[in-house]
């Protein structure tokens, strides 16, 4: 309810944000108000509904189990989205993009404290990095062990450490991420991409200091793979407030785009 009336504050730039519960189940439904529903505005707007999953575990300590991922977006966009690593399921072309859980759910105490958010880790249907990895397939365990050491700041591991972390043989890692339709080299770009798009979201860290902490050799280097990621600059993307304050920009960058790329 506070975060309904804090994107009502902001006039809806952020779009609104509301609850709708439904005797055991309950929906968290954020319209992003956007023109243009293309894949640039797809993967923001999953993006930002994991982070929303993210921050509601975060406040009440536990994980919130989702029963369903809703997206208001066509079936042609699940080549963005690497739906097969997601523990819950994903409905597109829905009439609304929402997160479902149960009601009970609401009843759990805030936990956290205005003093906890700066330790506060990625935490998220995407990247719950606080979860027991016992169980999990071989590639989410990988994008969760890669997404660790970007946000801990430590160096990227190589192809064989993490083989090593995850108990198996560097061809036997290439064939089971083979069998799920994904590789190293592809988890590796989106956690990168994944990390970018938050920091510059939610900070005000330079570009240089940004392209560092993703392991890139350059700026240059990162302004780069950013361009492929998401059709334009950075630098384009933060002023736009990540696409949120400027639905013609998400436009624009679909147009800069020479295809369709496949996104996490």
């Amino acid at each position: 309810m506070r975060a309904s009336r804090f994107y009502a504050m902001l006039d809806e730039r952020w779009g609104r944000l509301d609850l709708h519960a439904h005797g055991s189940t309950a929906e968290i439904r954020l319209e992003t108000l956007r023109v243009h529903r293309n894949a640039v505005a797809f993967v923001v707007d999953s993006i930002g509904v994991a982070v929303l999953h993210g921050m509601l575990s975060w406040l009440i300590g536990h994980e919130l189990p989702l029963s369903m991922i809703l997206m208001d977006y066509e079936e042609n966009m699940r080549p963005n989205f690497d739906s097969v690593l997601l523990p819950y399921p994903l409905t597109l072309g829905a009439s609304r993009t929402a997160i479902s859980f149960p009601a009970e759910y609401l009843d759990y105490p805030v936990m956290r404290t205005l003093e906890d958010f700066e330790q506060r880790a990625g935490q998220s249907f995407l990247f719950d990095l606080q979860a027991d990895l016992t169980g999990s397939g071989v590639a989410e365990q990988a994008r969760r062990l890669m997404y660790a050491a970007l946000t801990q700041r430590r160096t990227l591991p190589m192809l064989g450490e993490l083989s090593t972390q995850l108990h198996c043989t560097v061809p036997t890692l290439r064939r089971n991420l083979t069998r799920v339709g994904t590789s190293y080299n592809h988890i590796k770009d989106s956690c990168r991409r994944e990390l970018a798009l938050d920091l510059l979201r939610r900070s005000t860290i330079s570009i240089e200091e940004i392209s560092m902490r993703l392991g890139f050799c350059d700026s240059d280097a990162f302004r780069r793979a950013f361009r492929e990621w998401m059709g334009m600059s950075p630098l384009k993307y933060r002023q736009a407030g990540g696409l949120r304050s400027d639905p013609q920009l998400a436009s624009g960058a679909a147009n800069d785009q020479s295809g369709s790329r496949k996104r996490s």
